[in-house]
């Protein structure tokens, strides 16, 4: 066997006969243009060995694995019982993060949208709500950098909305769409877009027409309301 060993090793003639290859000092064959540290640059450099991060708590990052998915946003809870981001321990120099909040925000505006309504009828007698969520689509998320929080959204929503007869609240009036096509965050919330789709599902009577367009510009001031209110959820939930 030691004889067999012996034939596996290249002797300096074979080494030399191998174009672009060289032994270092302790033996291995390898390409010529390896470069070896000296002592001294090995002293310089100190211990260069990969080292596990620890967050600010103290406790030990969990490591990435192809089964496991770690969040580069981490979570706290706050004494309010809601959910803050901090940079990860990984990021504790504060460079961009970002995390996605579209479940949630999807699931919250729908919510806040559709319970719109006109608290008071108008003059006329009349009240006015969303009946309904037909899309939303769209998407959230939060971004930290240099220790601020930025909230960034962009959705489109079409609602279905309804006006009744404060009289009879059971008897619908007249139906409709409406569309919010910019629910965005480079937006201020008063420039928010209200397009009420021109043609009525349900057809108010004609004599009480102006009536019912005033009752429906008043939903639009309503569900600009909504989506600020939204947007101050959203603030205070991450």
């Amino acid at each position: 066997d030691d004889d067999d060993d012996d034939d596996d090793e290249l002797t300096e003639q074979e080494l030399a006969s191998l174009r672009g290859y060289k032994k270092t000092k302790d033996g291995r064959t390898t390409s010529y243009f390896t470069r070896e540290l000296s002592e001294e640059e090995k002293q310089r450099l100190g211990d260069i060995t990969p080292k596990k991060l620890e967050s600010a708590s103290g406790a030990e990052t969990p490591t990435l694995s192809a089964t496991s998915s770690v969040s580069p946003v981490a979570s706290s809870t706050g004494v309010d019982g809601s959910t803050a981001s901090r940079p990860s321990a990984w990021n504790q120099a504060g460079t961009w993060e970002e995390k996605d909040c579209t479940g949630w925000c999807k699931d919250s505006l729908t919510s806040k949208l559709q319970s719109t309504l006109l608290q008071k009828q108008t003059d006329s007698g009349l009240r006015a709500k969303i009946r309904k969520v037909d899309e939303l689509t769209g998407e959230g998320s939060v971004a930290t950098t240099g220790g601020k929080k930025r909230y960034i959204f962009d959705f489109h929503a079409k609602l279905t909305y309804e006006i009744t007869n404060a009289a009879d609240e059971n008897k619908k009036e007249a139906t409709g769409v409406v569309r919010l096509p910019d629910i965005c965050s480079t937006h201020a919330e008063d420039e928010l877009e209200v397009a009420f789709d021109g043609a009525w599902k349900t057809a108010p009577p004609s004599q009480d027409a102006s009536a019912f367009l005033t009752t429906r510009q008043d939903l639009a001031v309503a569900l600009r309301s909504s989506v600020q209110e939204w947007v101050q959820d959203f603030n205070q939930q991450f």
